[in-house]
């Protein structure tokens, strides 16, 4: 879990290196100490964000889920009928962290929408929802997820994988009632059944 440079951080890299082999091939000196000013706030925010690498070291970010019971009869989840995933982050450090996105790892049979940023404050509690559409029916897995923190500058940020599973059952839809067909009675054969003009001689 160690931080990386974000795409922002990347193009602030690539602009201070610029500068400063642009500036040591025309001579330019204020150029190349621009370029190193920049390196050396670059590294000072990264040196300010590492302390959230430790804490994910420590264990000190939890990340916990649940679902409730679904619209349908007794509660039950059905495919194509979209339920709420429950998402708490708990903040057990001293700093405050940016959760910038949150992917669910699932199987094929689950579809998660995208889950918003989050911030969570020192000795904090976030908790946010988002959608989860079952595609079949049967047993379904959540396996975990990857969040990805930043800084408040979006130059550096970290992974750290949660490995939380949970099943949830997805029922198949109810098929509508169908009238039973009237039975006819047995060893009666189905020309006979109904009125019919009978016929009798007289004397």
């Amino acid at each position: 879990m160690i931080p990386s440079l974000a795409t922002r951080g990347k193009l602030v890299l690539t602009t201070a290196a610029l500068m400063i082999i642009v500036g040591a091939f025309r001579g330019a000196p204020p150029l190349v100490g621009m370029g190193g000013g920049v390196l050396v706030a670059l590294l000072a925010a990264y040196l300010a964000f590492f302390p959230t690498a430790v804490l994910l070291r420590r264990k000190k970010i939890e990340l916990s889920w649940w679902v409730p019971p679904g619209d349908q009869p007794g509660g039950a989840l059905a495919p194509e009928r979209p339920f709420q995933l429950h998402i708490a982050y708990r903040n057990h450090g001293s700093r405050t962290l940016r959760v910038l996105s949150t992917k669910v790892l699932t199987g094929r049979g689950l579809d998660v929408s995208p889950c918003v940023p989050a911030t969570v404050g020192a000795g904090r509690q976030v908790e946010h929802t988002t959608d989860v559409r079952p595609a079949v029916a049967g047993y379904q897995v959540l396996h975990g997820a990857v969040l990805v923190l930043g800084d408040l500058l979006n130059l550096f940020e970290v992974h750290a994988y949660f490995p939380n599973p949970i099943a949830v059952k997805v029922f198949p839809r109810p098929r509508p009632a169908v009238a039973p067909a009237l039975k006819l009675a047995a060893g009666v054969n189905s020309e006979h059944v109904g009125q019919h003009q009978v016929r009798r001689r007289g004397l």
